[in-house]
């Protein structure tokens, strides 16, 4: 499906557009609606070996399904504004900061958080309705929230692994030039969403990954 929709991304818009529910269900992939069944499987008594198999497969499709649909929106949602708006109000916002959580967050986070970053990017970039959405169904708080892990994780005794260096200093990256997308100088938004980052912490937050020297992305002022 990425393969068609690189080809012909427009042609692949219309089709989900028109087919019955198109973007609901894609944008609830995310979420993984099968993660109950998963649970489940954990907590209950022993299954046979067969039953084992069955439900391994089981995740592994759940999980193809919504890495599928991750990367097909990102290469859906960066020209047009109606479908980023039709995406971002099918409570993708949510789904994302879920998944990018479930994933490791920015300190742990590899490629899926990577990928998740760039679709919230695609979504809220120069784009004024979600951008105001964003900030209108608490999301600047959990933006806020993965900046606050990544420097409490690195004040904490344990460092983080060797491994994962590179994909978190990538991630704090993503994540701050998601920040910069609020913060177009001169654009409508821009003092309510300055607002809104200095009530939530935000701000705070990118001072501490400044001057914290703990990360290997250089933190800059814009005039």
């Amino acid at each position: 499906m990425f393969q068609i929709s690189s080809a012909r991304p427009e042609r692949t818009q219309e089709c989900i557009l028109t087919a019955p529910l198109g973007i609901p269900r894609l944008v609830s992939a995310l979420g993984d609606a099968r993660e109950p069944v998963r649970n489940g499987m954990l907590s209950s008594p022993p299954s046979p070996p067969s039953a084992r198999k069955r439900g391994v497969q089981l995740l592994l499709i759940t999980t193809v399904h919504r890495i599928e649909a991750l990367i097909l929106l990102i290469a859906l949602t960066p020209a047009s504004e109606e479908f980023q708006k039709l995406v971002a109000f099918e409570n993708a916002f949510d789904l994302i900061f879920s998944l990018i959580e479930a994933e490791g967050a920015l300190t742990h986070g590899s490629e899926v958080v990577e990928d998740c970053l760039s679709l919230l990017a695609n979504l809220l970039r120069l784009n004024i309705s979600n951008q105001s959405y964003f900030r209108e169904t608490g999301c600047v708080k959990r933006l806020a929230k993965l900046l606050a892990d990544v420097n409490q994780d690195q004040d904490s005794e344990e460092p983080t692994p060797q491994w994962a260096l590179a994909h978190r200093d990538k991630n704090l990256w993503g994540l701050l030039v998601i920040v910069q997308l609020f913060l177009i100088k001169g654009g409508v938004n821009t003092p309510a969403n300055q607002t809104a980052f200095w009530n939530n912490g935000v701000m705070e937050q990118v001072l501490n990954t400044a001057f914290g020297q703990r990360f290997n992305v250089n933190v800059t002022s814009k005039v």
